[in-house]
């Protein structure tokens, strides 16, 4: 049979467009801790786009990965690690937990026994901070990486210290989590109401006196996120009490994405789970073409998840919108939470 030169044309055009795409999304890597309940392993992992090729990166009980430029960090018991994307040349970091990389990928802050330590990218301690913090918290950075946050229990107060003077400044009482915009001067963070709901709130900048909450009155709003072009907020609507058939500590969740530009939100799914005391959870990646976060499956287990955000046009969240969510995770016996994802 004679096949037309027009047919092979198309067809080699066909056949590197979709090797292109392969190529673009096998360059990307996901990280996240897995639980296994029946033999009691909670391990670091990484995993490619589709969810294929799962690499422990640590030993039991590694938990809370984060990328630090090229590298992995996650935590231990007690130490903190590093390693590389094949979990490879295993490095021993100083004692400590939580960990939060600055903006600029130079320097991580976490928790060690004397308070706050901030290493550099060697993992050599070069500032250690003698303050009584809450460890169930996130230090967060500033925009500039001058200042980290930090919550002190017993006041009630969420704290900014600035590192080149060693000085503190208050941030406001019952608030956790404070995230600068990258694109401009905005601050977004979670407050605690006095009836013990929790809100997403947003000011124009460090010092504002006139906050505005974007979520629904008493509601569960928790661990808001930026998106990259700083025009998107994803948060999670928790519920209040767990699932009682599950064995997961997880609650089911309404996963929300509100636009600043035209002031409305969408609900993206009403299966995302919220793990008390983890944090972020939801991540978007570097374009802001997908958003993964931990849904919850059928046996009550963390999935690993993400919905491509395509269909928002760039711009309007109102009216139905057809939402593809793609489930990563393979195992559905096996407990995926917190992804992180990055591309090479």
């Amino acid at each position: 049979m004679k096949i037309s030169c027009k047919f092979h044309v198309t067809l080699f055009i066909l056949v590197f467009i979709s090797l292109g795409c392969y190529n673009d999304y096998a360059q990307i890597k996901i990280i996240f801790t897995s639980i296994d309940y029946n033999t009691e392993d909670v391990r670091a992992v990484i995993c490619d786009f589709d969810g294929s090729n799962r690499i422990d990166l640590g030993f039991n009980k590694t938990y809370l990965p984060v990328w630090f430029n090229d590298k992995i960090l996650f935590n231990s018991d007690t130490y903190m690690w590093e390693c590389d994307t094949a979990g490879n040349n295993l490095k021993q970091l100083p004692e400590g937990f939580r960990i939060s990389v600055s903006n600029d990928k130079t320097k991580f802050a976490f928790y060690n026994s004397k308070g706050i330590a901030i290493s550099d990218s060697s993992g050599k301690i070069i500032k250690q901070i003698l303050v009584d913090a809450w460890e169930d918290i996130t230090i967060t950075w500033s925009k500039d990486d001058e200042m980290i946050s930090f919550y002190n229990p017993e006041l009630d107060i969420c704290y900014l210290f600035k590192l080149s003077n060693d000085s503190l400044m208050v941030f406001g009482d019952s608030i956790y989590h404070p995230l600068w915009n990258k694109k401009n001067d905005k601050i977004l963070y979670n407050k605690i109401t006095d009836e013990g709901f929790f809100d997403v709130m947003l000011i124009d900048s460090l010092g504002s006196k006139n906050p505005v909450r974007i979520n629904s009155e008493k509601e569960l709003a928790v661990v808001p996120v930026w998106s990259n072009s700083g025009e998107k907020i994803a948060y999670l609507s928790a519920a209040a009490e767990p699932e009682e058939e599950w064995i997961t500590d997880m609650l089911t969740s309404k996963l929300i994405l509100y636009d600043l530009n035209t002031s409305a939100s969408i609900i993206l799914t009403e299966r995302a789970g919220f793990t008390d005391q983890a944090f972020p959870q939801i991540f978007f990646d570097e374009n802001d073409e997908y958003i993964y976060f931990t849904s919850i499956n059928d046996n009550g287990m963390g999935a690993l998840t993400r919905i491509n955000l395509n269909f928002l046009n760039n711009s309007d969240l109102s009216g139905q919108l057809p939402i593809q969510i793609e489930i990563i995770s393979k195992d559905s016996s096996v407990d995926d939470r917190f992804p992180q994802v990055k591309k090479f």
